[in-house]
């Protein structure tokens, strides 16, 4: 019987944890784990194509070390490709490689998170500008196209409908919403016992906000329900767990404001390694979210909560 191997391409992560990027230092990680977990438990034979991240090592050289590293793997036709995510590594780099040692490739399975298809991805946009068709492609290049939401799976079949048939029907051949698994094995293991259920963190109603203070995320939203719940004199306390964007000045400039009119109610923690941000998760009664993306996190902040 032949060894149908899944040859899994992880996103880029960063080992200094300085990026404001959740897919370099949250979910790209986490949901990843419980991805590969979940596939060996199935039997299937992972291979992970993850060279050494650190420091020293550029993201595109690390791209392009993984590209050597699918080279020299050979995939056959009987073998099965996941790439998480499909604006780390391109599907249609993947396909040409597959292609120059099988005739016929293999399957190819893509994660899509952020595209220039979706307009409420503004990150995707400002980052990497002008590359729209290239979204495209990589939408649409591999069997099966995987998507995190029906909320994502309509923003994206609304935005293609100008294109026409062929890719209106190519985008329903191939997409399919299968939501995004959490690592919570690794979350578990650092549950507090039910005595110390909170740990350091009081008797008060601690709130967590999930993501960066960037503008895809509504950070002005978020500062003016922080201010009102905080002029309530019921005692409430709100964490943030990402460090300030440089761009922001505005944004930590009112945020300095409420910290200081509430001395003690609000803790900047800056970006915390996933270990300390599971024991924060544990530690907090209620965790909100601002994102213009608003179906996929709501479902996301809710488990993890």
């Amino acid at each position: 019987m032949l060894d149908r191997r899944c040859i899994f391409l992880d996103t880029f992560t960063d080992p200094t944890f300085a990026s404001v990027s959740s897919a370099e230092i949250g979910f790209g990680i986490s949901s990843a784990t419980a991805l590969k977990v979940g596939l060996a438990e199935l039997g299937f034979s992972i291979v992970e194509v993850r060279k050494n991240v650190s420091a020293d090592l550029s993201k595109l050289n690390w791209i392009y070390e993984c590209y050597q590293q699918v080279h020299a793997l050979r995939p056959r036709q009987h073998d099965v490709v996941i790439i998480f995510h499909s604006l780390v590594h391109f599907p249609g780099e993947i396909r040409r490689l597959i292609n120059h040692h099988t005739k016929h490739g293999c399957p190819i399975l893509a994660y899509a998170h952020g595209s220039h298809w979706d307009p409420t991805d503004s990150i995707r946009s400002q980052s990497s500008p002008r590359l729209l068709l290239q979204d495209l492609a990589n939408l649409l290049t591999s069997e099966r196209l995987l998507l995190v939401s029906r909320f994502y799976y309509d923003k994206l079949r609304t935005h293609l409908l100008p294109l026409g048939s062929l890719i209106q029907d190519r985008f329903e051949d191939v997409a399919r919403v299968v939501g995004l698994p959490i690592d919570t094995d690794s979350i578990d293991r650092v549950r507090p016992s039910p005595s110390r259920s909170k740990g350091d963190l009081g008797s008060a109603v601690q709130v967590l906000f999930n993501h960066a203070l960037r503008r895809p995320k509504r950070p002005d939203i978020a500062l003016a329900v922080m201010e009102k719940v905080l002029s309530d004199p019921q005692n409430c306390i709100f964490h943030i767990t990402r460090s300030l964007h440089p761009e922001e000045q505005a944004v930590e400039a009112t945020l300095r404001d409420i910290a200081a009119r509430y001395p003690g109610r609000v803790m900047h923690h800056g970006t915390l390694s996933l270990n300390e941000y599971y024991k924060l998760l544990w530690g907090c009664d209620i965790q909100f979210s601002t994102a213009e993306w608003p179906a996929p996190n709501f479902r996301i902040q809710i488990i993890l909560s």
